[in-house]
């Protein structure tokens, strides 16, 4: 729609260089990633910070804030997407009245009986996975897990499937869904050294991402970050796997992003199947109760 504008605009009496400008709206037009990117977000994906006492564990160990509870808090922002995207309200645990729990509540319980969230540690990336699938098996739905991640880094469980590390397109067509599995909803860890040379990480939901290269040949996208509990804009690299440029902490460039969790529905057996899988019951025992044939 804006090239048939801007060629009306430079056609006008008041434009008297149109002969100049009309290439340049050709050009601009034709530069890729600016008209064509298709974009995929997801809508009301809670933002939730982290910097919360009520998520510390122990009210002792001198560290009151939240610090170290991305894990858990990424994570429930998920599940909260998943239960309003999918209708699938049970997701969310309820106390011994019957009541649903709080955000609040929901991100301590992750982080307490199914994370092992230290106040001083995080979260571990094994016991992350192993938690976050173990509590998706304790919900009356059924669920699709794929985990792409470095080599080395995590040890394989039952349930999710497997991929080495995660492409910028394997992400979007996740978020996107296709016609056989529908979209999902990624929790993703990135990496860095600090000026200390400490290994730091962090835990985040990707929120949207590009399909196509921007002028800077990086794929723009957002993250909810659970650090500042809000929406912000990233840029993911096409090389190395998947690494991102943005800065996600203030003067900290995140680099690579080494753990990728996808969770979506798991596809639903069709009635044509179960159908199907009837008639040859019957036909079976029809065939048992048929009386032999004498000659």
């Amino acid at each position: 729609m804006t090239l048939p504008i801007l060629a009306l605009l430079a056609g006008g009496r008041v434009c008297t260089a149109r002969r100049f400008l009309l290439p340049l709206f050709w050009v601009l037009a034709m530069l890729p990633g600016i008209a064509s990117a298709d974009v995929v977000s997801l809508d009301k994906l809670a933002q939730i910070n982290q910097h919360n006492p009520v998520f510390d564990r122990n009210p002792l160990d001198g560290n009151q804030n939240g610090e170290f509870w991305c894990a858990p808090v990424a994570t429930v922002s998920a599940l909260l997407w998943l239960a309003t995207q999918y209708d699938r309200p049970d997701i969310v645990p309820r106390d011994a009245a019957g009541n649903r729990y709080s955000t609040e509540a929901f991100v301590k319980y992750l982080g307490e009986r199914w994370f092992n969230t230290s106040d001083r540690a995080g979260t571990g990336e094994q016991q992350w996975q192993v938690g976050l699938w173990g509590y998706l098996q304790t919900t009356p739905y059924a669920w699709r897990m794929e985990v792409y991640v470095a080599p080395g880094r995590l040890t394989e469980i039952d349930g999710p499937g497997y991929h080495g590390h995660a492409t910028v397109g394997e992400l979007y067509g996740q978020m996107h869904g296709s016609d056989d599995e529908v979209a999902g909803v990624t929790l993703m860890a990135y990496q860095h050294i600090d000026g200390l040379g400490q290994l730091i990480k962090h835990a985040t939901v990707l929120q949207q991402l590009a399909d196509e290269q921007d002028l800077a040949k990086r794929y723009p996208g957002k993250i909810m970050d659970p650090y500042y509990g809000r929406l912000d804009d990233v840029e993911f690299e096409a090389s190395a796997g998947l690494a991102t440029s943005a800065n996600l902490w203030d003067a900290i460039a995140w680099r690579d992003v080494y753990l990728a969790m996808s969770i979506a529905p798991a596809p639903e057996p069709g009635a044509l199947p179960l159908v199907a899988m009837a008639f040859l019951i019957l036909v079976a025992v029809n065939r048992r109760r048929r009386p032999a044939h004498r000659e």
